[in-house]
């Protein structure tokens, strides 16, 4: 997932069959967090880097 603050909205497609797409942004404490209350068991949470400016976080987890 990307790591950062909020969500940005895109609109992809024609004026007669638009396509809404949301990419909501995290920090590892609250997605440690929602992972765990939905019964997942988080072993990793790594950064990763692509394009300049562009951070990800990559979760290893497992279902209790």
């Amino acid at each position: 997932v990307r790591e950062g603050d909020g969500e940005d909205v895109f609109t992809h497609g024609n004026a007669a069959a638009p396509r809404r797409y949301v990419e909501t942004y995290w920090r590892e404490s609250a997605l440690r967090s929602a992972l765990t209350d939905a019964g997942w068991i988080v072993s990793e949470v790594r950064r990763c880097v692509g394009k300049p400016h562009d951070r990800w976080l990559s979760v290893r987890a497992s279902r209790a």
